[in-house]
């Protein structure tokens, strides 16, 4: 993540911008068909893991394992 963030703070903001915000123009060739002209953007998404869910303790719980 370091190397991204280094990389994303040299960027021009211009250049940022246009990627992730307005689109850079661009063609692709439809197969079989012409050319269609379009925007490419980019979107970067961060997803945290889930977070571990703890059991709480039971005051119970001492008395179960003594049973078991």
């Amino acid at each position: 993540m370091n190397k991204l963030t280094h990389t994303v703070k040299d960027a021009h903001w211009s250049d940022v911008n246009k990627w992730s915000v307005e689109g850079v123009e661009c063609e692709v060739l439809i197969p079989n068909k012409t050319w269609q002209k379009g925007k490419v953007k980019f979107c970067i998404e961060f997803i945290p893991d889930e977070p571990e869910i703890n059991e709480i303790e039971s005051p119970l719980d001492d008395i179960r394992q003594s049973i078991n």
